[in-house]
C-alpha cells in the first residue's frame, strides 16, 4: 500500500468514526435526564453548588445553559469525551479488524444501557478514557510529553476526578501513567512523584469545592449515607439493632421497621415519606454516628461483611440493567435479545478477566507498548471495585460503569499482549530445541 493509498485510508476511517460520532448524537438527542440528572441541573440553575453533585459539572451545566437550555450540549461534551477516546484507541489499530471493536463499543449493552444520561459517573468514566486514549497514542509512539499536553491532561484529569468521588482511588494510575512517560526518570522517581502529583492534585480540588465553589450552608455531609446505610445491613442481618435512637423519624422505631425497608438500595431507609429513619441535624450527631458504626462493625463484623458482599456481588452483576435495556431497545424499535444477555457483559464475569489482564500485561511488560494501557485500564478497574466495597452506596451497574468500561476499551489490547507471549514461547520452543542439537 502506498503512503497516499495509506493517507486516504487513514482519513476515511477518521470519517467514518466522525459519522459515527454525529449518528450517536442524533440517537441520544437532546440527552436524557434523571432524578440525579434533575438535581445536577437545578443545583446549576440556581448557582448552589453541592460537592457530592460535582461543582465543576455543574458550573459548566450552568453556562452551557445560556446558550442551549437543557441538557443537549452537555450530551455533546459527553460523546466529545466517549468518541475521542475511541478514536485515539482505535488509532493503534487501523491496519487491523480490531479497529472497528473501539466504535462497537457504543452498542456495547453495559455501556449503551447509561449512554445520553447527564450523570457524573459518565464524565468521569469517559474523560479518564480520553486521557487513557491520548497516553496510548504516545505509549505507541513512544514520545514524551510537551508542556502543552501536560497542561491538557491536567485540567482533563481535574475535571473528571472533581465530579466523581471515587475517581480519587485510582487517580494515581493516570498520573503515574504520565510520568512513565518520562524517560530521564528513574523507576523510583515516576513513583515518588505520582504520588506526590495524586496529593497535590486531590488537595487542589478539595479546595476548589470547599473553599471556592461551594455553599457550607448547603452542605449534605453526603458520606453520612453510606454509615447510615451499613447501620440497616447490620441490624437485620444481626438481629440486634445498632441504629441510635435519634436516627429514627419517630420515637418508636424498631428493626422491624428496618427489615421492611432494606433492600439493595438506600434510599427507602431516608428519603421516602414512610422511611423509617433521617438524616443527622447536627455536629454532635455525625460524630454520634460514627462512633456508632465503628461499634457495630466491631461488635459484628460477620454481619458487616455479609451485607457489604451481598450489595457488592448485585453491583458486580449489574442486576438492575436487563430490564431498563430491554425498554430502552423497545422504545427505539430495536431488537431487545441484548437486554437477555447483559450477565455476560456485566463485570462479575469482568473482574477475573481483569485480573488475567493484569497478570498478561506484567508477563509482556518489556515485549510491546500494548502491555501498558492494559495494564493501567485492569488496575484501575479492578482497585475501584475493591473500593465498592467500603463505599457502595446501592447496587447500581451505575457504580461500576467505569469498571465495565475500562475492562471493554483494553480487550484489543489484551490480544496484542497474548500474541506477543505466543511469540515469546515459540521463540523459545526453537531455541530450546537448537541448543539440543
Amino acid at each position: 500500500m502506498s503512503q497516499k493509498t495509506e493517507s486516504s485510508y487513514d482519513i476515511l476511517h477518521f470519517l467514518i468514526l466522525f459519522g459515527l460520532a454525529l449518528l450517536s448524537i442524533v440517537f441520544l438527542w437532546p440527552g436524557k435526564m434523571s432524578p440525579d440528572s434533575m438535581t445536577i441541573y437545578g443545583l446549576a440553575m440556581g448557582g448552589n453548588y453541592r460537592s457530592e453533585w460535582g461543582p465543576l459539572l455543574q458550573f459548566i451545566w450552568r453556562g452551557a445553559d445560556f446558550l442551549i437550555k437543557g441538557p443537549a450540549l452537555m450530551l455533546i461534551l459527553e460523546m466529545a469525551f466517549f468518541w475521542g477516546a475511541v478514536a485515539l484507541m482505535a488509532q493503534q489499530f487501523l491496519r487491523s479488524k480490531w479497529f472497528w471493536w473501539f466504535p462497537l463499543l457504543f452498542l456495547y449493552p453495559s455501556i449503551l444501557i447509561s449512554m445520553g444520561f447527564i450523570w457524573k459517573d459518565l464524565y468521569f468514566t469517559f474523560g479518564y478514557m480520553l486521557a487513557s486514549g491520548y497516553l496510548t497514542k504516545k505509549t505507541f509512539e513512544k514520545t514524551p510529553l510537551s508542556g502543552k499536553e501536560y497542561f491538557f491532561l491536567m485540567v482533563l484529569l481535574f475535571f473528571a476526578t472533581s465530579v466523581k468521588y471515587q475517581a480519587q482511588f485510582v487517580l494515581f494510575f493516570m498520573m503515574g501513567w504520565i510520568l512513565y512517560l518520562s524517560p530521564r526518570l528513574s523507576s523510583f522517581k515516576k513513583g515518588l512523584y505520582a504520588l506526590i502529583l495524586t496529593a497535590v492534585m486531590l488537595l487542589s480540588i478539595d479546595i476548589f469545592h470547599e473553599k471556592i465553589m461551594c455553599d457550607k450552608t448547603e452542605e449534605t455531609y453526603s458520606w453520612q449515607k453510606v454509615k447510615i446505610y451499613d447501620l440497616a445491613g447490620i441490624t437485620v442481618r444481626s438481629g440486634d439493632n445498632v441504629i441510635p435512637p435519634f436516627l429514627f423519624n419517630g420515637p418508636d422505631g424498631t428493626k422491624d421497621q428496618i427489615k421492611a425497608k432494606y433492600s439493595h438500595l438506600w434510599e427507602p431507609l431516608i428519603t421516602e415519606a414512610d422511611s423509617p429513619l433521617r438524616f443527622t441535624k447536627n455536629e454532635d450527631e455525625r460524630r454520634e454516628l460514627i462512633g456508632a458504626w465503628r461499634q457495630a462493625v466491631l461488635k459484628h463484623p460477620f454481619a458487616y461483611l455479609s451485607h457489604r458482599s451481598v450489595v457488592l456481588y448485585k453491583t458486580l452483576a449489574g442486576s438492575d440493567v436487563k430490564s431498563p435495556l430491554r425498554l430502552f431497545l423497545k422504545a427505539h424499535r430495536l431488537p431487545t435479545w441484548p437486554a437477555n444477555m447483559t450477565i455476560i457483559f456485566s463485570y462479575i464475569f469482568g473482574l477475573p478477566l481483569s485480573l488475567f489482564y493484569i497478570w498478561l500485561s506484567l508477563k509482556v511488560r518489556k515485549g510491546t507498548p500494548a502491555a501498558v494501557p492494559l495494564f493501567v485500564l485492569n488496575a484501575m478497574a479492578v482497585t475501584y471495585a475493591l473500593f465498592l466495597f467500603v463505599f457502595s452506596l446501592a447496587s447500581t451497574s451505575r457504580y461500576v460503569y467505569f469498571c465495565v468500561t475500562c475492562l471493554a476499551f483494553s480487550h484489543p489490547f489484551a490480544y496484542l499482549c497474548w500474541r506477543k507471549r505466543k511469540e515469546r514461547d515459540s521463540d523459545a520452543v526453537i531455541t530450546d530445541a537448537r541448543g539440543k542439537k
